[in-house]
């Protein structure tokens, strides 16, 4: 328009005179243009119908609409066949790229679609959105878009068709623009997705000082006989490493295989090493072998527990290469293996394979620590004095393993999550609270789990009669049975108070000492097993004497006389000071006993007070440190039984359909696992 308005002369003129015959041939050679360029895109159309696939028939009938356009519309389709325009030079400039943009997109937003089909039909759009610009560019026919489009969405064809017989053909006044952004983001949930990649498993090294079957004083084998299983079978890689104590030799000795022998260094000495291996429950385990240290009847309590565990720390390091696989996670336990993140600092220095090792530090008892003379650090344990003087491993003048390896590790964690805050208070922490609140950052509480398999009254092969929570008749011949085995007068009406425990002062003993007199004052029995400090271990033996029938002392650890209790027991005493977890409650609840427990440490995490008002709970709590509060819990505990049996048997029955088992902690082991080596969270 503004080149006419540029060149028009005045009416009547010589000159208009002489531009109307020009004006009129180029007006016949738009014509012939037009013309040529329609049957040029009608070719080109059948063309593509022929090779484009059957479902982008209904794009390739869109270029029809535009004949019955509006207005607005019918100047663009005018300007459109530029390929016939293109031997004119006048003819090719902007008009064409101006007009393009409405063509381009019309075909797609009238492709009809379900709302369950975007996904496919997404990576279409953004994929052909760059590559067809330049092809607009020299053709922006309107037919030429439609092979385009089927091209570019094969994977749509499907849905296409479906929707093509389900659906009438579309209509120019009912576009679907809106529908796009669905489909790209359906499109892209579905990508990530499909293309996030499977989680790699963590390849763990589990070391500690016992582990259930094979050796146990505490709640510690329990732990590491089924937590390392629970992480196999969440698809992890572990292998478990010990000392090969006499009983396990004695008992075990002849399903293990021998790996290899060696000479660890240990400060100024150089000593025999053997490793032997065995598989059991999907786990690798390892065995450390030499029978100066560990050829001994009992676990602990040598005058050189100091030695013979930094040996077998020093073992876990130099061990490592023989292995069947390089660990990405070592996973220590208390003090006897806190030398292990040390001394892997300390060799990584020199060795860029240990420094990739990520460690991990479980706390089960924070009383016991692992504390030496300062002349002990390097004739004893092989370390340098600079250890000692940046104040790592030395605490109130002592050398304090523990302290080293809180310090040392990648990430802490405490048996509960409860005894994890306990630990930042001086109540609770045996003068360690500064150094847990400098580890807070990296602090973590899981609470512990129970073998639910082992701990099962429905098949345990140690009970006189098995029985379940659907049918408990059978737990009224146990508690027979055990009345009949200890001596008790044999009352099927009064209840069985049970305690099975180490016979120490963190148990809450001084409690049931103080009161005991008040407790056998109810109709109750008594029966106490556990072995422990000398002092308690002489005070029930003169219970047993003065309550003959009704309180029984059984002054050794038997671990089937230990399920006999917990199944013919009622009531399951555990008032402790403090109890960084707890493994007895859990299984006295598996048992059907129901459990009267001092709120702290895992006790309570595990144990919901009773509620009579609304029938919720699944035992008996007090929160004091107080033999009084502990006294009127057991009188109401006696009362509930004697009195309402009914809801004492729901009571019983909640505690026994409890979820005590390792998968959920295993899960939150993981986690932490995949958080020291930078990993994202499946």
């Amino acid at each position: 328009m503004t080149e006419k308005k540029a060149n028009k002369p005045e009416a009547g003129t010589p000159a208009e005179k002489s531009a109307a015959k020009p004006k009129a041939s180029r007006a016949k050679k738009s014509t012939t243009a037009k013309t040529a360029a329609k049957k040029s895109a009608a070719k080109t159309a059948a063309a593509a119908e022929k090779k484009a696939p059957a479902p982008a028939a209904a794009v390739t009938e869109e270029p029809k609409a535009p004949v019955t356009a509006p207005a607005g519309e019918e100047k663009s389709l005018k300007v459109r066949p530029t390929t016939a325009v293109a031997h004119s030079p006048e003819r090719k400039p902007p008009v064409a790229v101006e007009e393009k943009k409405p063509l381009a997109v019309q075909p797609e937003r009238k492709v009809p679609m379900k709302a369950s089909e975007p996904a496919a039909a997404a990576p279409a759009k953004q994929e052909t959105a760059p590559k067809a610009a330049p092809a607009e560019e020299k053709a922006p026919a309107a037919p030429e878009q439609a092979p385009q489009a089927s091209a570019a969405e094969p994977k749509a064809a499907p849905a296409e068709k479906k929707a093509e017989t389900a659906a009438p053909a579309p209509q120019p006044e009912e576009p679907q623009a809106p529908a796009a952004p669905v489909k790209e983001e359906s499109t892209m949930a579905s990508e990530e997705k499909t293309n996030a990649p499977d989680r790699q498993p963590v390849r763990v090294l589990y070391v500690t000082s016992e582990a259930a079957p094979f050796c146990k004083t505490g709640g510690l084998a329990d732990v590491a006989g089924s937590l390392p299983p629970a992480l196999a079978a969440e698809g992890e890689q572990v292998a478990v490493m010990l000392p090969l104590y006499q009983r396990v030799k004695e008992k075990f000795g002849e399903q293990m295989s021998f790996v290899k022998w060696t000479y660890v260094r240990l400060g100024w000495r150089s000593i025999y090493c053997g490793l032997f291996r065995m598989e059991r429950d999907g786990v690798i385990w390892y065995f450390v072998d030499n029978e100066q240290y560990f050829r001994r009847p009992e676990l602990y309590g040598y005058y050189d527990d100091g030695e013979r565990f930094a040996f077998f720390s020093r073992c876990v390091v130099e061990l490592l290469p023989s292995l069947d696989f390089w660990p990405e996670v070592v996973h220590c336990n208390d003090w006897q293996t806190a030398l292990v993140p040390i001394y892997l600092k300390d060799d990584g220095v020199r060795d860029e394979r240990l420094r990739s090792i990520r460690t991990v530090l479980t706390v089960h008892n924070i009383e016991y620590q692992g504390r030496y003379g300062k002349d002990t650090l390097g004739d004893l344990f092989g370390l340098d004095h600079g250890w000692w003087d940046d104040g790592t491993i030395a605490m109130d003048g002592d050398v304090n393993l523990l302290k080293g390896a809180l310090l040392m590790a990648d990430a802490v964690t405490a048996v509960s999550p409860t005894y994890a805050q306990e630990l930042k208070y001086s109540y609770f922490a045996h003068g360690m609270e500064s150094v847990m609140n400098a580890c807070d950052y990296k602090l973590y509480g899981v609470l512990n789990g129970i073998d639910m398999k082992r701990y099962d009254p429905a098949t345990d092969a140690d009970l006189a009669a098995n029985y379940s929570a659907n049918d408990l008749t059978g737990k009224a011949v146990d508690k027979a049975e055990l009345q009949r085995m200890l001596g008790l007068r044999q009352d099927p009406d009064v209840p069985i108070i049970g305690m099975v425990s180490r016979l120490v002062a963190h148990k809450g003993l001084d409690l049931v000492c103080e009161v005991l007199r008040d407790i056998m004052e109810l109709p109750v029995q008594m029966v106490i097993l556990g072995r422990g400090d000398h002092r308690y271990e002489e005070f029930f033996r003169w219970a047993q004497r003065q309550y003959e029938g009704r309180l029984v002392a059984y002054l050794a650890y038997d671990e089937a006389m230990a399920t006999r209790v917990y199944a013919g027991s009622d009531l399951f005493l555990m008032p402790s000071k403090s109890e960084p977890c707890g493994l007895s409650q859990m299984i006295a609840m598996r048992y059907g006993s129901v459990p009267i427990v001092r709120e702290t440490g895992g006790l309570k995490d595990t144990v919901q007070p009773y509620e009579s008002w609304r029938d919720s709970g699944n035992g008996y709590t007090f929160a004091d440190y107080n033999s009084g509060d502990m006294l009127y819990v057991i009188r109401a505990a006696a009362g509930l039984y004697r009195d309402y049996r009914d809801a004492y048997s729901r009571l019983q029955k909640r505690g026994m359909t409890q979820d005590f088992s390792w998968n959920r902690s295993a899960c939150e082991y993981r986690r932490i696992y995949e958080n020291v080596l930078g990993r994202s969270h499946r």
